[in-house]
């Protein structure tokens, strides 16, 4: 961990696969580390992949270092695993609220929100992805290239 313009700086390694020469981006294959290696939320069980700003002009095939903010890492962590649920949890409130006294229970209507608040926050997630991989300056910056 670094600390650079009063913030912690993540610096990892990985393996150029793909370079878009129009962004000055490039996807790395990264190794699991230990924070990684409990979650299973990725696709991949071994690797996991990472656009990073590419103006050292790494290309296919070659080891680079990069460096990510924490605050980066942690925000798109809670948006993630956490800002769905909260919407889960506020819409099966309120269709508990709703449903209370009618012929269906609360049950029903509170299961029904719960999902809908759920797909709803699934929705702002691939926008709010959308919104953040087309800033330059929210991607990770490669440092140095190994070989």
């Amino acid at each position: 961990m670094i600390y650079c313009r009063g913030e912690h700086v993540r610096e990892e390694e990985g393996l150029v696969i793909g370079v878009n020469k129009k962004r000055r981006s490039a996807t790395i294959k990264v190794g699991r580390h230990d924070e990684c290696t409990e979650c299973g939320a990725c696709a991949g069980r071994q690797h996991l992949t990472v656009e990073a700003s590419n103006k050292l002009g790494a290309k296919a095939g070659q080891r680079v270092r990069f460096q990510m903010y924490e605050r980066q890492l942690l925000k798109g962590a809670f948006i993630t695993f956490i800002m769905p649920l909260i919407l889960a949890g506020i819409g099966a409130f309120l269709g508990w609220l709703a449903g209370r006294g009618t012929e269906l229970g609360s049950y029903v209507p509170s299961v029904c929100t719960g999902a809908a608040g759920f797909m709803c926050g699934v929705v702002l997630l691939k926008r709010y992805d959308q919104k953040v991989s087309a800033r330059e300056q929210e991607l990770p910056v490669i440092t140095e290239i190994l070989r």
